[in-house]
């Protein structure tokens, strides 16, 4: 409660030493003022419901939200894993995210592509809730803005978003890269043999048929 009334205080200050207006026109708020409102609302409660309402002239009705379940042993990094990992297998067939383990696990340098960042940032925070109990230990970074491209010559390795892929990320057989958009994956040339998952056909049956729900056939 401390933390939420910090933030409140310091988004009244920016907005009078700014004093912007709305998106569009003076009717409707601006960005700041919507997360004034935020910041003014209570937390809610683990695993309950509540309103939000944005602004009467931009969205007439409240929009409702619920609030993921939590206790005292909750981290951001569960909230994240369990949204993330639900993205993951709605856009990648299980094979797939089967395989993208394995590279994982073999610290493969990796790509992931897709157009649309909220995706494809998703896909990649699911990497370290497979992995758990283990953490990823190399360079990660969920959207690479394109002037920054000279980091995937980092020779360590990587788990990097980008939503288009560049000539030269593209000319190199060394890294593999995952098409999310299209559910595949270019695996690197390597001289080292590709060792599947430990009784992967067993993992891959019982993931079948959860995934069928929410992969986008």
């Amino acid at each position: 409660q401390q933390q939420q009334q910090l933030e409140l205080n310091q988004l009244i200050e920016v907005k009078q030493k700014t004093k912007l207006n709305g998106f569009f026109n003076e009717k409707k708020n601006s960005i700041i003022d919507i997360l004034i409102r935020l910041r003014e609302n209570p937390i809610p409660k683990s695993d309950t419901n509540f309103q939000f309402q944005i602004h009467e002239f931009a969205i007439p009705n409240a929009s409702n939200f619920k609030c993921p379940r939590y206790d005292s042993t909750t981290t951001t990094t569960s909230l994240i894993g369990s949204w993330s990992v639900a993205v993951a297998f709605r856009y990648l067939s299980v094979d797939k995210i089967l395989s993208l383990l394995e590279l994982i696990l073999f610290e493969h340098q990796t790509i992931f592509i897709s157009s649309h960042p909220g995706i494809l940032t998703s896909v990649i925070y699911s990497i370290n809730h497979f992995l758990c109990p283990f953490k990823w230990q190399g360079l990660f970074i969920p959207l690479l803005p394109a002037h920054l491209e000279m980091l995937l010559e980092a020779p360590v390795p990587f788990a990097v978003g980008m939503t288009n892929l560049t000539k030269d990320a593209a000319n190199r057989n060394d890294i593999a890269i995952v098409f999310i958009d299209d559910n595949e994956i270019r695996f690197p040339v390597t001289d080292h043999p590709h060792y599947p998952l430990p009784e992967r056909e067993i993992l891959y049956s019982k993931l079948l048929g959860p995934s069928k729900v929410l992969f986008n056939n």
